[in-house]
């Protein structure tokens, strides 16, 4: 009966141990998770942010600046340029920021 009841143990330990590994993937997976989707949030909220300034450029000659916009309590840095060229559509470019690290920029050009 000795045997019996140290094999139980010993299958219990196993799948204790099965379990902790389990829980640990599943713990790692949440958190990639979380990071993935506010990364995607931020993306998002940064890629709106520089199509409104695009859509500024647009509409009105500007010239270069920067600001920091933010979105609920997220700081961006935001920067634009207008490159005229004559006899050429001027060239356009916003490129927004978060912690130095660029999360959009989008490009275009418009004839004046």
């Amino acid at each position: 009966m000795s045997g019996a009841r140290g094999s139980a143990i010993g299958e219990a330990l196993v799948a204790a141990g099965i379990a902790a590994v389990a829980a640990a993937i599943l713990v790692t997976t949440m958190a990639t998770t979380a990071r993935s989707v506010r990364l995607g949030a931020e993306i998002s909220m940064a890629l709106d942010l520089a199509g409104e300034q695009l859509e500024r450029l647009r509409l009105t000659p500007t010239i270069d600046g920067q600001d920091a916009p933010a979105i609920g309590d997220v700081l961006f840095e935001r920067s634009w340029e207008t490159v005229p060229r004559r006899g050429a559509p001027d060239a356009l470019s916003v490129v927004v920021r978060r912690g130095g690290v660029t999360r959009a920029a989008l490009h275009t050009e418009v004839q004046r």
